[in-house]
């Protein structure tokens, strides 16, 4: 479970630059703040979806193999 845990660290991490170079460049193209607002909030869930999906892949991915051993 371990491995997991520092798998999904090391995704986290990959998905918080990506957050953050969106954030720059949704500053320097979008003047209104609401725009800003709407497009970060759907970028967020898109990461998000990607992140669960990411990690379910890899969980699922290990609970194979230790249901093939046991």
């Amino acid at each position: 479970m371990t491995a997991i845990t520092a798998w999904k660290g090391i995704h986290r991490s990959n998905l918080l630059k990506h957050y953050s170079n969106m954030v720059y460049q949704c500053e320097r193209v979008h003047n209104k703040t609401e725009v800003k607002l709407r497009v970060m909030r759907a970028y967020k869930v898109t990461l998000f979806n990607e992140y669960c999906n990411s990690v379910l892949e890899e969980a699922y991915a290990s609970s194979l193999r230790y249901n093939i051993i046991s």
